[in-house]
């Protein structure tokens, strides 16, 4: 099977095809820029199933009734240094972007910003919001809930999503340092790509629909009952990420958060985003120097046999990220060719 041919593109010429597509979707001129610009970052970032191809779905969301394009972002409630956002069903990338930044305008105040966001469409790579915190000069951390996908710790029924969340620092000499994960301990992205080739999987990682672990991946492809990294740890992190998100956020909480497959409900999620200024603490300077040198005291550590060399979070996307700024994204042709026919719909002009 030959390889699917790609197209190398340009930061601008991705977000040149990404805005006017979403603002004839119906998405308003900010909203729109929003998710054009996160889109870009994680094309860039090697993360191409948070990239452009999310414009189809916008599409068949919107169009279906799940997600609503128009929302008033004006918080519900609010102190000096929290917000509770009502997303309306917006889409979550838009969701999560404007609560970080309403947590950084308050953490410029306060030291630390909160906000918690509540109906919610699907929020993309998580990633992304700690990143907008880091480009305050902050440090971000940004988790959501979802549709359920792991039992609690010792059971074999589903009841807590993957619960992903990401936290991230800034720096001076190196790439800013961002940890993106979920609490499951395999993703449904390797779990398909086994199922298709017939792989096993690891131990520990899924069960199947009589609730005993299984290395199929097929069987644990249709029971979708994934297991927690780190076993009870990770399973009491996915409740406590459930608390800080669909508890507090007052609506929607584990059975009741729905996959973004069923394009015509609305998901329900719920997400809780941080932002902490660190000079409340020390200085910006001593603060950034502190994290270098963890950095370059991780880097020196020597690697165990079979590594490389030992890496710190985010630093294998930022070499993505590296390359691409200079070469262009590999963006696949026939999504492009996809996009150029959903511009003739719309009638835009193609820009590239």
């Amino acid at each position: 099977m030959g390889m699917n041919p790609t197209v190398r593109l340009s930061r601008e010429q991705i977000r040149s095809v990404a805005f006017p597509l979403l603002r004839a979707i119906g998405m308003p001129p900010e909203d729109a820029a929003i998710t054009a610009d996160a889109m870009v970052w994680n094309e860039l970032r090697g993360a191409p199933g948070h990239g452009l191809g999310r414009i189809f779905q916008i599409l068949e969301r919107s169009r279906a009734g799940g997600l609503n394009l128009a929302v008033d972002w004006t918080p519900l409630r609010e102190t000096s240094g929290t917000a509770l956002l009502d997303a309306c069903d917006g889409w979550g990338v838009v969701a999560g972007t404007r609560a970080m930044g309403i947590a950084v305008d308050k953490a410029r105040d306060a030291g630390v910003g909160a906000v918690v966001v509540r109906n919610s469409d699907v929020t993309s790579a998580m990633g992304y919001y700690p990143y907008v915190a880091v480009m305050a000069g902050m440090v971000g951390l940004a988790i959501t809930n979802s549709v359920p996908l792991m039992p609690p710790w010792g059971g074999t029924e589903v009841l807590l999503g993957n619960q992903a969340f990401a936290i991230g620092a800034p720096t001076r000499d190196h790439p800013p340092l961002i940890f993106d994960s979920s609490s499951s301990a395999y993703n449904m992205g390797k779990m398909r790509s086994a199922a298709a080739h017939g792989e096993k999987l690891p131990p520990g990682v899924a069960l199947d629909d009589t609730g005993e672990e299984t290395d199929d991946a097929a069987a644990a492809l249709e029971a979708l009952r994934l297991l927690p990294m780190g076993g009870h740890r990770g399973g009491g992190l996915a409740i406590m990420w459930e608390v800080l998100t669909g508890i507090l956020a007052g609506r929607r909480s584990t059975t009741e958060v729905v996959g973004m497959q069923e394009l015509d409900r609305t998901a329900g999620v719920s997400l809780y985003v941080q932002a902490v200024d660190p000079k409340a603490f020390l200085s910006y300077e001593e603060f950034l120097a502190r994290v270098d040198r963890l950095i370059d005291q991780i880097h020196s550590n020597p690697p165990r046999s079979g590594v490389d060399r030992v890496r710190v979070p985010g630093e294998s996307k930022a070499g993505f990220e590296s390359e691409y700024r200079a070469r262009g994204v590999p963006v696949p042709a026939d999504l492009l060719e996809r996009l150029r026919a959903l511009c003739g719909d719309f009638g835009l002009a193609w820009p590239l």
